[in-house]
């Protein structure tokens, strides 16, 4: 298995959005207009996956934010606050999202960096595979700017530790982690 670097996967694990959203009925049959449902695919039809990581987890995002930036050729690296959240689904598949406000030089930035695909847990590892991803940042001017590919979306493992409350991934070939609370 290919490995991301410590950083790109922690990014990988980090930064997601839910990659589609479902229309739940409610039991009213009046309704007006069209009803649209988005179906996604699961991402893992099979491999392990350990329950009791399935959920919403975020992290303090800042220091990624700058990380991910530090790719895109910027002269100089901007600070940044923001969230990292990291959506683990019961049906194998993942949404991190890396958002937060960038300070350039020529004014503020919000900046989002979405990464999904699908997960297993195997051997103490959370195991990230079929990983895409998308980005931007827009300025005060209202202007956009993709970003390419994130590099953090490759796939790639962590170790992890979690309890109830707390997540814990254990950045591969370092000592460096990375802790998310439950949202």
């Amino acid at each position: 298995m290919r490995r991301a670097s410590p950083l790109a996967l922690a990014l990988a694990v980090a930064l997601a959005v839910t990659a589609g959203a479902g229309c739940s009925d409610d039991g009213d049959d009046d309704r007006s207009g069209p009803t649209t449902t988005t179906t996604t695919e699961a991402a893992l039809p099979g491999p392990p996956r350990d329950p009791a990581v399935v959920g919403t987890w975020t992290a303090d995002g800042g220091d990624q934010l700058v990380e991910a930036l530090s790719n895109q050729g910027l002269d100089e690296l901007p600070p940044c606050e923001g969230t990292l959240t990291l959506e683990l689904r019961d049906d194998g598949g993942f949404t991190r999202t890396l958002a937060g406000t960038c300070a350039f030089a020529d004014g503020d930035g919000e900046v989002e960096l979405v990464a999904s695909g699908g997960y297993a847990t195997e051997g103490g590892e959370l195991v990230l595979t079929n990983t895409s991803s998308t980005g931007a940042i827009a300025g005060e001017d209202g202007e956009e700017l993709e970003l390419p590919t994130d590099e953090a979306a490759e796939p790639g493992a962590a170790t992890y530790e979690v309890t109830p409350d707390e997540l814990v991934l254990g950045l591969a070939d370092t000592e460096a982690s990375l802790t998310f609370t439950r949202s």
